[in-house]
């Protein structure tokens, strides 16, 4: 296999996900007059909608072509951007958020599921983890370059960090136009008119994967509420200023991108169960420390630290928890379908928190959210965990 075929999927992963407006969206919907309860039932809708299309598309994925399928994603992602540029009203930005869930949710699973495929069927499937950590942490690499000048480029002009983001994903799509088509990396090829249905019951049958996606829903959901959906109202509540928004984002990713390079380190010590547990336990310890402690209310640095570290376990678990659904995938030709499900767990979990936000930012009780849902998911895991490791000790049929 030629090093261009990963070069490219570098490529995908670096600018597919680049949104240059992250770190300020919640400003600028502010800016145009949104109130909170507008902008978080906006999100909530955003996560609802991917929860049900997340396992039509993974079946799509495996249906119809993966590469075919990234190029779907790159093309809504370009369109979702289109229309607030166009027009920043509550409905268009609803629009907005429909495309960027169709664009994510087809590429949810799928770009994992054909990277696995790629290297499997060159015989190189053990590179996978680092592949992907490097892949994960080059993106993360140049968000930190674009979201460091998030809110100087919305002083500059409001809607430019979304044309940044329109381009990103025109670039995205060239990347993905010179993927390996889906029947070169096909280990099998029984796309049978019943796949999807079959794919859903086998599940039934599969309990510890399942068991599998549940503790990866944990760093999902902590992730998501830490570095996307609260971080911005919980700095603004401490007094940070807007252009501050990105800095402290790029801070963040920085250590994300540090952890998803070093990953694959992790398997020299723990058994790749073991360790999404333990960041995922290091993950809530740090967001329920950001909530409670006295000292972070007023310090700029242990915030910095806080977030930091929460980031750092972040990035060194999102890969081992991709290799742990790959590696015990029940049947290949589900591969995107069945990654695709872990997605829709966590997006089911995302859109029933996020439901609850705009009370809770209005009141100005993120640090208090940020507790609650820490011993949430922390005791979850637990659970989880223990039922993994039982199932294991037992050698039940996996």
């Amino acid at each position: 296999m030629r090093d261009k075929k990963i070069l490219s999927y570098y490529g995908f992963s670096i600018f597919f996900p680049l949104f240059v407006w992250l770190p300020v969206f919640y400003q600028f919907q502010k800016l145009i007059g949104f109130s909170d309860f507008q902008i978080f039932s906006l999100q909530s809708f955003y996560y609802w909608f991917f929860l049900f299309i997340e396992i039509p598309t993974g079946w799509i994925a495996d249906r119809f072509g993966y590469r075919n399928t990234l190029i779907a994603a790159a093309v809504f992602l370009i369109i979702s951007h289109a229309l607030v540029i166009a027009h920043p009203s509550y409905l268009f930005f609803a629009l907005h958020y429909l495309f960027v869930a169709l664009a994510r949710s087809f590429a949810s699973g799928t770009a994992s599921a054909y990277l696995y495929g790629l290297l499997k069927i060159n015989g190189r499937v053990n590179e996978y983890k680092k592949v992907e950590g490097a892949a994960r942490s080059y993106g993360l690499a140049v968000k930190v370059f674009a979201w460091f000048f998030a809110g100087a480029l919305m002083s500059w002009h409001l809607t430019l960090p979304y044309w940044l983001s329109l381009f990103s994903g025109a670039l995205a799509l060239l990347f993905v136009l010179s993927f390996v088509p889906q029947r070169k990396i096909r280990i099998k090829n029984s796309n049978k008119p019943m796949a999807f249905k079959q794919a859903v019951i086998s599940l039934y049958h599969s309990p510890f994967y399942f068991l599998l996606m549940l503790q990866g829903v944990g760093v999902f959901v902590l992730a998501r509420i830490c570095q996307v959906n609260l971080f911005q109202p919980f700095l603004l509540e401490r007094g940070f200023s807007v252009g501050s928004l990105g800095v402290m984002l790029s801070v963040m990713t920085i250590f994300e991108a540090i952890g998803s390079k070093q990953s694959f380190l992790l398997s020299k010590r723990f058994k790749d169960e073991n360790a999404v547990f333990y960041l995922t336990a290091l993950m809530a310890v740090c967001l329920f420390f950001l909530g409670k402690t006295e000292l972070v209310q007023t310090s700029i640095v242990w915030i910095t630290i806080g977030f930091a570290l929460f980031s750092l376990a972040a990035g060194l678990a999102f890969p081992i928890q991709l290799k742990l659904l790959n590696d015990f995938i029940p049947h290949e030709d589900y591969r995107a379908t069945y990654l695709s499900i872990e997605s829709i767990l966590g997006r089911a979990g995302c859109a029933f928190i996020i439901g609850l936000m705009g009370e809770v930012v209005s009141q100005g009780k993120t640090g208090v959210f940020f507790q609650s849902s820490a011993l949430c998911v922390i005791l979850g895991v637990l659970l989880v965990n223990q039922l993994i490791r039982f199932k294991i000790k037992k050698k039940q049929p996996l």
